[in-house]
């Protein structure tokens, strides 16, 4: 059926991904005068981007996701083939629209499609090289995806030691972040380079990551590199501390998969603080 095709097109994209979209928002916040317009084209020129990504994650990973029962809708109503006609689709598109754009929005956006090829493709597969990994993921959402907002709004802003600051603890954030996904294959034979295969104690340090960034958000306040008004971040620390105490409880790929789920909100509610902290 016709919807059920439509509904496997979408599936693939990985609708549960959408809040990283927030990024662009935080590129967009740093801009001058952002209009509706160009808060839109940056929104739909990031979303070709993020969902050819995602596209191509589903196709690489096709043979080892039907053997292990995992989007069985999408195998059920697509064939690879019409996923990758949609990919190319959706990065051409891309391309096209990079090239039609200024110089600094165009790095943004190819420098991002690359990172999704580096990230999934079989002859490379970035995703299956600890650490590499997770800079590749952070380097996509917490850089790239901001800078397309940032350089759609304001082509040729400057990027001063604000915005830099910024930029670094949105790429600090989705490196440390990413790497709870892992754990919901933590019995799995296919991924061994991850924080969640390669140590023991891998949950504390996943905690951690989270005790550092916020300490981190901290002193950058105190010594006046970061506006006080950055304090506004720490709102969501109650949050964050209730979630990593049943993280650290969680012993099923079930239990964390509904925490991975749940992280995503977490990161659209920290991108929206640093939203805050910037404009107001």
């Amino acid at each position: 059926m016709v919807k059920n095709k439509i509904k496997a097109y979408i599936r693939s994209t990985y609708p549960h991904n959408y809040p990283l979209l927030a990024f662009v928002f935080l590129g967009v916040a740093m801009g001058e005068n952002p209009t509706i317009f160009l808060v839109i084209k940056a929104l739909f020129y990031t979303f070709l981007i993020f969902s050819a990504t995602m596209i191509l994650n589903v196709i690489m990973d096709w043979d080892y996701d039907r053997l292990h029962g995992k989007n069985e809708f999408i195998h059920d109503h697509l064939s690879k083939k019409d996923l990758a006609i949609l990919y190319f689709i959706f990065v051409i598109t891309s391309f096209i629209l990079a090239i039609l754009s200024n110089y600094n929005l165009m790095l943004a956006m190819v420098s991002s499609i690359i990172l999704g090829v580096l990230y999934s493709l079989d002859q490379i597969r970035l995703k299956d090289k600890y650490m590499l990994n997770y800079l590749t993921i952070a380097a996509g959402y917490g850089l790239a995806f901001p800078l397309i907002g940032f350089f759609s709004t304001d082509p040729s802003g400057e990027l001063t030691q604000l915005r830099i600051t910024v930029l670094s603890i949105s790429f600090l954030f989705c490196f440390f972040s990413s790497q709870i996904k892992d754990f919901e294959e933590i019995t799995s034979t296919k991924k061994q380079s991850t924080l969640a295969h390669s140590f023991i104690n891998a949950p504390l340090i996943f905690v951690f990551y989270h005790i550092f960034l916020f300490s981190l958000i901290a002193i950058l306040i105190y010594i006046r590199i970061l506006s006080p008004k950055f304090i506004i971040v720490f709102v969501l620390l109650p949050v964050f501390a209730a979630f990593l105490q049943r993280f650290l409880k969680a012993k099923t790929e079930k239990e964390y998969r509904l925490l991975h789920e749940e992280h995503h909100s977490l990161t659209f509610s920290f991108v929206l603080t640093l939203i805050l902290s910037y404009i107001l």
